[in-house]
């Protein structure tokens, strides 16, 4: 089941097949070096996770959705929304190679879009640790902003960086990241989904 597509990136449900590109990305060092305790997932953790997952869209009607590329649906990771201890949380995870390209940054605009647009969110949150540099500057890029207000929290592993997206602030910033979307996916270098 789709939930929302554009830009040619799609968030749906979790499908089968999700798993063999979850597993992957799951085992991928690199892409879980700032996720909880660091280590990868094995393939029954991820199906575990996974089911969690539809869980949670069943009884909330929001989920981490698995996030695909173009018409043959390619899985490039995963964006969208979890209960935790402090509110909804707002998470992402993409696989390396969609490292650097406008996918990712698209599918946690998409999924933005359908929190504050369908689902009528106040507010969600991510909680970045605060090593993962890359990911609190695209989560800056988002709000559009220099700098956080938001507090420091120390969790089980770590300290990590709360970081609030407000319902008010994504729709003021909306347009102009819009606007940039439309300019990285019509650039020559993105326009056939290649990575160079």
């Amino acid at each position: 089941m789709d939930i929302i597509q554009a830009y040619n990136v799609t968030l749906r449900m979790w499908e089968p097949e999700d798993v063999e590109g979850y597993s992957a990305m799951a085992a991928n060092q690199q892409v879980m070096k700032f996720i909880s305790s660091g280590q990868s997932r094995p393939k029954d953790v991820v199906e575990k996770e996974i089911a969690r997952f539809r869980a949670s869209q069943e009884q909330y009607g929001y989920s981490r959705w698995a996030a695909t590329l173009g018409e043959d649906k390619r899985f490039i990771g995963f964006a969208g929304f979890e209960k935790k201890e402090h509110g909804i949380n707002f998470g992402m995870r993409y696989d390396e190679p969609w490292w650097g390209t406008p996918w990712p940054f698209i599918a946690g605009h998409l999924a933005l879009t359908y929190a504050f647009d369908v689902l009528k969110l106040d507010q969600v949150h991510t909680m970045t640790n605060i090593k993962n540099v890359k990911a609190i500057n695209m989560n800056m890029k988002y709000l559009q902003l220099e700098e956080f207000t938001d507090g420091i929290f120390d969790l089980e592993y770590g300290p990590h960086q709360r970081i609030i997206f407000s319902q008010e602030r994504f729709q003021r910033v909306r347009q102009a990241n819009e606007g940039k979307i439309i300019k990285l996916v019509g650039s020559k270098r993105f326009a056939d989904n290649k990575i160079n």
